[in-house]
Formats: structure tokens, sequence, C-alpha cells
């Protein structure tokens, strides 16, 4: 299987980026739901996170700080339906990520929804496009070492 990445930008306020990987749909979401593991990958830059911290069910709140601590990503759980599902909200826009199987791995599709055009031209000029093409790209080397 190879990686491919892309990213959507779409008329209707989403960010859509699909990934193929070479892990199963229980790795890969645990790969999105253990500090330690969000941790090594989050990063856009490949640098570890300060912190991380994550109250795993609907309503529970997740934080991830990163080195320098002058940025952090913080929402809240709105969906779980291990190991296919992860919802959220987070910097005022709607955050999902659907697993599927696909072979001997999965197919990962991540999307953002912005609540209006200006949040979601704030999200262009922060770089969430490459930034999260960079991240997921992080997700799988990490997978791919872990094996």
């Amino acid at each position: 299987m190879t990686h491919a990445d892309y990213a959507t930008i779409a008329n209707d306020l989403r960010y859509v980026f699909q990934r193929k990987m070479n892990a199963s749909p229980d790795r890969v979401f645990n790969a999105w739901t253990d500090p330690a593991k969000i941790s090594k990958w989050w990063d856009p830059s490949g640098r570890p996170l300060a912190r991380c911290e994550i109250d795993l069910h609907i309503g529970g709140a997740f934080r991830f700080v990163h080195q320098n601590e002058e940025h952090e990503f913080r929402g809240v759980y709105t969906g779980i339906d291990r190991p296919t599902l992860l919802g959220f909200d987070a910097m005022g826009a709607k955050g999902l990520v659907k697993i599927a199987p696909d072979g001997h791995g999965s197919v990962m599709d991540v999307s953002f929804t912005c609540q209006t055009q200006q949040q979601f031209e704030h999200f262009a000029k922060m770089g969430i496009a490459d930034g999260t093409v960079r991240t997921l790209a992080n997700l799988t080397a990490l997978l791919d070492r872990e094996g």
C-alpha cells in the first residue's frame, strides 16, 4: 500500500484530508487517543509535544501543548465509536476522524468544518492544510515504525 495525502478545500467551509495507512483501524484509533502516541506525532515539525492531556469520553476535553508552549490545541470530544470514529469541537470548528478497514490497513479521513467564511479564511492563513498534511505524515511514520 502506498501512502497518499491530499487536502481538499471545499466550498462548504470544510478542509478534508485522506490518508491510506499500513495499520489496522484499532492501531490508528489508538494513535489518536493515547497521549503517549499523540505526543510523538501531533506537532507538524515532528517534535514531541510538551504536554498531552486526554479525557476520552463524549464531553471530555483534550489539550495538546507544543514545545514552545506558545501554541496549544484544545477541544472537546463530541463522538467516539472505537475504532472507526472520533468527533471533536476545537477552535470553533467541528473535527471528524473516520477510519475504515482497507485490505491489511486502513483509510483515514480527517475533516474540519468551519462555522463561517471568516473562520475558514483564518484557518487558511494559519496554514491548516500544510500543517495537517505534515502532521498526518508524522502519524503514518510512527505507525510504520511501530509495525
